[in-house]
């Protein structure tokens, strides 16, 4: 497999705009290529060889050497932006290991370690005065205790918890459904900025991507990957936060929903999840006892360090995943067969041993035992 240190960011620029690969597909196109060089000039067979599924991917994928990519690093330049290109030391943990993490992550702000201890909050856009309160009320108890609050910039629940979480001086992550340079909607620009300032604003679409709506259900899926656990606060039905939910739980995240009044409409979608076993939440203890032993490591944060993350006990899965670790590095896939879980249980659970401060991951999805 290519080394990382081979790869050039403007060549995973071109494949992430011509195909939109992600990360785990070019890292699969990688076993059957000497380099990226190789795969930008590679014909419809070699590719359907390599495991391309359909000719309209191949196509895409055997144009992106064609892909001029100047203009759009100018504008991420010119946004005061950097993009983060999956595998390197600066991609977020919590989205290695999702089914399609982005190739190349768009990001204005910063992204810290501490982010790994994100929860997301989101929820209805026609939200009553009471979810906005419980939004900003419950954003701002978690950045006390430690946590990083990740929502979409929406208009109701999500921009509740993005000022929740400002006011209280902590950390906010907006993942936004359009490009950086089409901020959306725009009454939120201002709020966009204040993010960015201590934060961060991602996207994984190009800097002049407009906010169609078929863009958000993908914007959904990096919401729940970039966290612990997902919130629910007021979802209609048929609302757009019940995806990020259904994400959540198949990337094997926590979910939590905030029961509303009996009868609104904008409750029925948060009553259906905590019916089919989400966490009911009335306050910020509730989310932390759902996410097992964290709390007491969650009390006292000094800047950017988390204290006596390593002191927690480990979980049952936890200690099966631990027991498989050692000095030497081992894959993921490795892991997954000695312990005989589901990926998306070794997936998140590895990523639980990094938060604690017990395992150590290493390029190519291999870890060790800390």
């Amino acid at each position: 497999m290519v080394q990382r240190a081979e790869v050039r960011l403007e060549d995973l620029l071109r494949l992430h705009l011509a195909a939109g690969l992600s990360g785990s597909q070019f890292s699969s196109l990688m076993l059957h290529f000497a380099s990226v060089e190789d795969l930008l000039h590679a014909g419809m067979k070699e590719l359907a060889d390599a495991g391309v599924p359909s000719k309209a991917g191949a196509r895409r994928i055997a144009s992106a050497h064609r892909v001029e990519v100047e203009p759009e690093l100018e504008k991420v330049e010119a946004a005061g932006a950097q993009l983060i290109p999956w595998g390197s030391p600066q991609y977020p943990k919590n989205l290695q290991f999702i089914f399609d993490p982005p190739l190349i992550l768009y990001v204005k702000g910063s992204l810290r370690e501490q982010d790994l201890l994100s929860i997301a909050i989101v929820g209805s856009r026609q939200c009553t005065a009471y979810g906005r309160g419980v939004s900003e009320r419950l954003a701002g108890d978690l950045v006390v205790r430690g946590f990083t609050v990740v929502s979409g910039l929406a208009q109701g629940i999500d921009t509740g918890a993005h000022r929740g979480a400002l006011r209280t001086g902590g950390r906010t992550i907006a993942v936004l459904g359009s490009g950086l340079s089409r901020l959306y909607p725009p009454e939120n620009r201002e709020l966009a900025t204040q993010i960015a300032a201590s934060g961060a604003l991602v996207s994984e679409l190009a800097m002049e991507a407009e906010p169609d709506r078929w863009n958000f259900p993908g914007r959904n899926r990096l919401i729940s990957g970039l966290s612990l656990g997902v919130v629910i606060v007021e979802a209609a039905r048929q609302s757009g936060a019940l995806i990020t939910a259904r994400w959540a739980a198949e990337q094997g995240r926590e979910v939590f929903a905030v029961p509303g009044s009996v009868g609104s409409p904008v409750a029925q979608g948060a009553h259906a999840l905590i019916r089919d076993g989400a966490h009911l939440v009335e306050s910020a203890d509730d989310v932390i006892d759902g996410l097992g032993p964290l709390p007491e490591a969650l009390q006292t944060v000094h800047g950017d360090q988390i204290n006596n993350l390593r002191q927690l006990p480990l979980s049952t899965s936890e200690q099966a995943v631990i027991k498989t670790l050692g000095p030497e590095p081992k894959h993921i896939d490795q892991i997954i067969e000695e312990t005989e879980l589901e990926a998306c249980t070794v997936a998140s659970t590895l990523l639980m041993l990094e938060v604690k401060r017990a395992a150590l991951q290493h390029p190519g999805k291999r870890f060790t035992r800390l």
